[in-house]
């Protein structure tokens, strides 16, 4: 934040990615060595906020980017307040925050929260990561809310039963219905998260060489963002599918010609399938 010529100004990081509650959307849950290393950027930076005494409140997917060079980034302070008693008491009023991830403290409007109500809602999110599934759920607000207050927090094994206990633990831990059963900072939790020993899943054998040929556009050019967005999804979603290994866009993209042989494109590549398509969109029909 600074001043020049009486005008005051704010910069920050640009950061180019994903919102991680779309990547999850988009892969369904995470590997557990994905969640631990976005939970530990998650922690770093939620220490440095709880550190200037500002609580974040509303943590969730939604509100963290993937960077493209793989980090994860807290955004969206937009309901965040300084931890302090006199100004949590004269701002708080009401519930704030999102009743998916809120801590039980935050439902019942609590006037005190500390950095244990944002370690409360990590714990959520990874759960939901680990799991693909949301911790908390119900048919309206008031359900999803008043669950937390009224049970003891689900434990991720109940879903995914071959879970390793060390990280379902953490979960429950960072879950507790009481703040005084919970890590103490953010700090501490990065130890805790640091310390699990996850190995790393095992590819399994590959039976089939995929090559996707950039879809070709029939249309108009200003449909080209929807080519490159089918282009995308595509190999995203055939890239997660076991016994495939799909060819990167990278070895592909040469192959954007309404002329390519796709048998020869299929050698070149060494892919046993080949997969060809192209687009055009009518109005609102694709």
């Amino acid at each position: 934040i600074g001043e020049d010529g009486g005008d005051r100004f704010l910069t920050m990081e640009f950061i180019e990615g994903e919102m991680l509650g779309a990547l999850l959307a988009r892969k369904g849950r995470l590997p557990l060595e994905d969640v631990i290393r976005y939970g530990l950027d998650v922690c770093a930076g939620l220490a440095a906020a709880h550190a200037a005494n500002v609580l974040h409140r509303d943590l969730k997917p939604e509100n963290v980017i993937v960077a493209k060079d793989g980090r994860a980034v807290i955004t969206d302070f937009g309901i965040a307040r300084a931890a302090t008693r006199e100004e949590l008491s004269r701002t708080v009023g009401g519930i704030v925050g999102t009743p998916a991830y809120m801590a039980p403290e935050q439902v019942e409007g609590s006037a005190d929260l500390d950095a244990r109500a944002d370690l409360y809602a990590l714990g959520t999110m990874l759960f939901e990561l680990i799991t693909g599934q949301m911790a908390w759920q119900g048919d309206s607000i008031v359900t999803v809310a008043a669950g937390r207050l009224l049970k003891p927090p689900p434990d991720p094994r109940t879903v995914m039963p071959n879970l390793p206990a060390p990280v379902a633990e953490l979960v429950l831990k960072l879950m507790a219905r009481y703040r005084d059963d919970r890590f103490a900072s953010a700090h501490d939790t990065a130890i805790a998260l640091d310390g699990l020993v996850v190995a790393p899943a095992s590819a399994p054998a590959v039976s089939r060489v995929v090559a996707i040929l950039p879809v070709l556009n029939l249309g108009a050019s200003d449909d080209l963002y929807l080519v490159d967005n089918v282009n995308e999804d595509v190999v995203d979603l055939l890239s997660v599918v076991p016994g495939l290994l799909v060819r990167p866009r990278g070895d592909t993209a040469r192959f954007d010609d309404p002329r390519r042989d796709v048998r020869e494109v299929g050698r070149s590549l060494g892919a046993d399938v080949v997969v060809d398509g192209s687009l055009r969109r009518l109005g609102d029909t694709v």
